[in-house]
């Protein structure tokens, strides 16, 4: 069984903090806050990410925790307003090729802890940021822009469309 949550609001400047302690999905539809964002998956889960076209905001970060890989189950744009960002594990397409993912961070750094495209994703963009620290990404196309960015991965494959860290 999974656990969904549609479109959830916190229109305050308080975080928006969902968490699953069992071995449930947390499959994560929109979620807008005033302050942060923070999903939790333990127990051996992941989050699955999107409900079709997906915007997770947190004007004070976002942080995405889980005990496994975290899955795209749709286009997921991930926007923190000059906060950072910070997934613990990697996080992989549903289907090859299909789910793009986007990150934005304004001022704010990004901390990608774990391998993007385990199963290859669509685009994976990074729109701005201070400073990216990125593992292994995988995409049909991948594009990162920020002030300074860290490749501690061994390997960035673009298998359609190019490849580029400006």
């Amino acid at each position: 069984d999974n656990i969904m949550t549609g479109v959830v609001t916190a229109t305050n400047s308080g975080t928006a903090n969902l968490q699953i302690t069992n071995n449930r999905a947390l499959l994560v539809g929109a979620i807008s806050s005033g302050g942060a964002v923070t999903l939790v998956a333990k127990n051996g889960a992941g989050i699955s990410l999107g409900n079709g076209n997906t915007n997770i905001t947190g004007a004070g970060g976002v942080t995405l925790t889980g005990a496994a890989a975290h899955t795209l189950a749709g286009n997921v744009i991930v926007t923190a307003t000059d906060n950072d960002i910070v997934v613990n594990q990697g996080i992989n397409a549903a289907i090859a090729g299909t789910q793009s993912l986007t990150f934005a961070a304004g001022s704010g750094d990004i901390d990608l802890q774990g391998d993007i495209g385990g199963t290859r994703i669509d685009n994976f963009v990074v729109s701005s940021a201070d400073n990216v620290n990125l593992n292994d990404v995988v995409a049909d196309s991948i594009a990162v822009t920020a002030g300074s960015i860290d490749l501690i991965g061994d390997t960035y494959t673009a298998t359609v469309g190019d490849a580029t860290f400006t």
